[in-house]
């Protein structure tokens, strides 16, 4: 296909990152991070995040995720999290498989946990026959593109101390927050109460490969262990590595999580003015959401591949990648007529 809005993992490796997978491919190295450029690339992640975080590269979002949680819980714990969360709706039983955990729905509004359900669900436990609540997670941008801004995320830190709970963040487009705030990489983390960051590369152009950032000392002695037993210890982490070093070199990261953010606005702004669907939430990153009827959407998703993403509601999601351009925008637009 030419190209498609159904998700960024539709989309190829952009051009700078697969020339970075190639420059680490012409010698040999450490193996398990010892290498150089795994060195650097922690270099330059503390540079962003702060000098006292500790840094795992992990294959994928899901393993990075229940990475993250497993050094953060026990498996009498809960974790309380979005109820449209990734980690809820689409990692299937692998977080509580791993982690032995259960996982608590918050109500949230537009993707993003409300305070007072936070506070309204964590008193659900209070005695021996329930899990006890270790971690609140929360996804920035969330499912539906939105974001927290720096104060919602103290709040629920807040809340997380308060009630001796850890916070993790599932940052699988978080490039794309940073870039659409025109924020340094480390904002939405740096000072606000944030544990654990899962920082998503395969979103933002990369092949694979995510970043795992702890700022809290929690389980530090066993993160190395509890890296090998998720199965995301990487032999050659060079070539994941590589990339993240591509993509802060020069604020890569920006550029294409900019160019992807801009892409929906654009297509945001066409369908207001061009037809009657009605844009379900807030376009903050570079995700799209719309009501559209059956007959619409099966007859667009045969010409570009595009995701349903409410059953009953109608609800369809739009997502923009790096190489998305307005051409594309508009001989969508145009079909839609």
């Amino acid at each position: 296909m030419e190209y498609s809005f159904a998700s960024e993992n539709f989309a190829p490796v952009h051009p700078v990152i697969m020339e970075a997978l190639i420059a680490a491919n012409k010698y040999h190295d450490y193996s398990y991070g010892a290498d150089q450029i795994s060195k650097k690339t922690k270099t330059l992640l503390r540079e962003q995040f702060g000098q006292r975080i500790d840094v795992y590269f992990t294959y994928n979002g899901i393993g990075a995720n229940n990475f993250g949680l497993s050094v953060l819980t026990q498996p009498c714990s809960v974790v309380l999290c979005a109820d449209v969360s990734h980690l809820y709706v689409d990692e299937s039983t692998a977080p509580e498989t791993f982690t032995g955990c259960r996982l608590y729905p918050v109500l949230t509004n537009h993707g993003k946990i409300m305070l007072e359900e936070l506070e309204k669900t964590a008193r659900r436990f209070h005695s021996i026959h329930n899990p006890i609540p270790a971690v609140v997670t929360i996804t920035q941008p969330t499912e539906y593109g939105t974001i927290y801004t720096v104060e919602e995320i103290r709040e629920i830190a807040r809340f997380c101390r308060k009630n001796e709970m850890y916070l993790h963040m599932d940052g699988a487009r978080y490039f794309n927050a940073a870039a659409a705030l025109h924020v340094p990489l480390g904002y939405f983390t740096y000072n606000t109460g944030v544990d654990v960051l899962t920082l998503g590369g395969t979103k933002n152009g990369m092949m694979f490969g995510e970043v795992v950032v702890f700022f809290s000392t929690k389980g530090k002695e066993w993160r190395k262990y509890q890296l090998k037993r998720a199965m995301q210890m990487s032999s050659k982490t060079r070539y994941i590595a590589a990339q993240f070093e591509a993509m802060i070199t020069n604020e890569l990261w920006r550029k294409i999580a900019g160019h992807a953010n801009s892409m929906a606005l654009i297509f945001e702004s066409e369908i207001r003015n061009k037809s009657n669907l009605v844009v379900t939430h807030p376009v903050e990153t570079n995700a799209v959401f719309l009501n559209m009827d059956e007959e619409m959407y099966q007859r667009l998703n045969e010409v570009v591949p595009f995701y349903k993403w409410g059953h009953q509601t109608g609800e369809v999601r739009f997502m923009f990648s790096h190489d998305i351009n307005e051409r594309e925008i508009h001989q969508f637009i145009y079909k839609m007529s």
